[in-house]
This record gives C-alpha cells, sequence and structure tokens, in this order.
C-alpha cells in the first residue's frame, strides 16, 4: 500500500505503536519483539514471520518512533483522564434517579469513540450527559450553591454544557442511522 515500507503501512505502524504504549502503560510484559513480530503477521498473514535481521530492525525502528511520536502527541500522559468516575461522583451528588444515571452513562458510552473526550474536559463532558439526559427525561435537577446553577458549581459553563449536549445529539443520532 501507499506509505508500506518492510511489509507495514505507517498507519499499521502507529497502531502497532499505540498497541506497544498500551501494553506498557499497563504494565503487561510484552517484549517489543513480540508486538512488532505481531503486526507483521496481521499484515502480512501469507509471508513467513520476519527473521532477526535487517528488515525486522528496519521494522521495530519504524514502531518506536511512531511510539515515541504518539508519546510526545500526547504529553507523555499515558494515563487518561476518563469522565466515568466525575459521572457517578456527580451524580451521588446530585441524588439522581437510577434512570437519569443510566441515561447519562449511556450518553456517555455513545461518546466514547467520538473527538468529543478529547475536545472538553472530563468534567465538561460528565456535566453535559448529565443535563442532556436529564431534559431527555424531563427530570428536574437541583439548583447550585449560592445562587449559582449546579455546572457552574462544577466549573462547567451553560455555554460547553450546551455545545457538548449538541455534539451529543449528533453522535445518538448518528448510532441511530447507522
Amino acid at each position: 500500500g501507499k506509505g508500506q515500507e518492510d511489509g507495514i503501512d505507517a498507519w499499521q505502524a502507529a497502531c502497532t505503536a499505540c498497541v506497544l504504549v498500551s501494553v506498557k502503560s499497563c504494565e503487561i510484559q510484552r517484549k517489543v519483539r513480540d508486538v512488532v513480530n505481531v503486526a507483521y503477521s496481521t499484515s502480512q498473514p501469507s509471508l513467513p514471520p520476519l527473521e532477526v535481521g535487517g528488515a525486522f530492525w528496519r521494522l521495530r525502528d519504524r514502531v518506536i518512533d511512531s511510539e515515541h511520536r504518539l508519546l510526545k502527541q500526547m504529553g507523555f500522559a499515558i494515563k487518561p483522564d476518563l469522565p466515568f468516575s466525575r459521572l457517578l461522583n456527580y451524580l451521588r451528588s446530585l441524588s439522581a434517579s437510577p434512570q437519569l444515571a443510566a441515561a447519562a452513562h449511556s450518553l456517555l458510552v455513545e461518546s466514547f469513540n467520538d473527538p468529543l473526550l478529547l475536545q472538553h474536559s472530563p468534567s465538561a463532558v460528565a456535566v453535559s450527559c448529565i443535563s442532556l439526559a436529564s431534559s431527555m427525561l424531563d427530570a428536574t435537577l437541583p439548583p447550585g450553591c449560592g445562587g449559582r446553577e449546579w455546572h457552574d458549581v462544577l466549573g462547567v459553563s451553560a455555554e460547553e454544557v450546551e455545545s457538548i449536549s449538541h455534539s451529543l445529539i449528533d453522535i445518538v443520532e448518528r448510532a441511530r442511522s447507522t
């Protein structure tokens, strides 16, 4: 394919780097050689496994270079801050009904394959899931403290909640149409 060197495409080298970062972040013992060999075998199933030699070392170096670029792009933060625990804490603080909790959780799960989680803070996404779920269920949320809205107390503006809610609606509509 286009961009293919040493038996795998550039995107496959990047995917292999993602697997490598993942196993390292989870402290799963895997040798770089094993990850590279699996990537090669997956992309070239009709060819024999790579022998340790020139082609193997070039492929390994490509994967390691991709890993370094990935880590740099991620700011070396390999343990992402996900919104699930915040969602549960906020729901508990709001004394939310089981129906509201289930709807908010479903919205969060639906959004998981969307860049939305990369574009907004975990708090903003969790708050927006609760807000949209409460609108969908016509549930009333308690007021915040000192005359402020509950989302303001959590550091999320009404504008951000509205923007994220629109994105969540788009995600749900796309999922329903497929």
